[in-house]
């Protein structure tokens, strides 16, 4: 019964997201905003919690069906911005928590050898341990092999984009969201893949990027 109604929800959350996008954008900025809220607040705010708890194996399927539809939604909202037609930080912050958690089941929760593991509270006594021969080399080969590298998706791409530029957003929650989005989807990434996005956050600290007190970029 649950199914046959997420199913029917599905549908008409498909229907209303192409209808913002299709639709022509209203003269009266105090128009456009109601019709965003409706998307945001209303929409993605309960995509969202349906993302964080219905089971991953159950909602990834139905996941694909609607996740060109919210692309095509923030960059309809991203073009009302840059033509300063209507800017919301609630619209940005949804998008980017919407966002991170189907990235999220798009990957299983698996921990990798290559995360930081805290050993002992003791500096001399890690010191002193004696290094483990075998745990070093399955951390090295899941270094230089991928454990699931048919299981990473094209999606993902556009999720990891969207969240690295959420981090140069002007509004700190929007920043905030972004980070912890950044954080969980490195953390079930290969090593291959987690360290390109380490790279592209470092970049970030360059003195040719946004300090965010100006105009968000995306």
């Amino acid at each position: 019964m649950e199914d046959q109604y997420l199913v029917a929800f599905l549908d008409y959350v498909k229907v209303e997201l192409d209808a913002f996008c299709t639709a022509s954008h209203a003269a009266d900025s105090s128009q456009a905003r109601i019709r965003q809220y409706k998307i945001t607040v209303g929409i993605m705010l309960c995509l969202s919690y349906i993302c964080k708890f219905t089971p991953r194996d159950k909602h990834i399927v139905l996941m694909g069906e609607y996740f060109g539809h919210v692309m095509h939604v923030i960059d309809a909202i991203r073009a009302q911005d840059a033509a300063t037609i209507v800017s919301s930080t609630v619209h940005r912050k949804l998008s980017t928590k919407l966002l991170q958690r189907m990235g999220l089941l798009y990957l299983p929760p698996k921990v990798m050898t290559w995360r930081y593991a805290r050993g002992v509270r003791s500096l001399a006594a890690n010191l002193a341990a004696a290094p483990h021969p075998v745990a070093d080399a399955s951390a090295a080969n899941d270094k230089t092999s991928n454990p699931f590298e048919n299981d990473v998706p094209a999606e993902l791409e556009q999720v990891v984009d969207v969240l690295l530029c959420g981090l140069k957003d002007r509004d700190t929650v929007v920043r905030w969201s972004a980070a912890k989005g950044v954080g969980r989807v490195t953390s079930r990434l290969p090593f291959e893949f987690a360290d390109d996005i380490v790279h592209a956050v470092l970049e970030l600290f360059s003195a040719n990027e946004s300090d965010g007190t100006g105009y968000y970029y995306y």
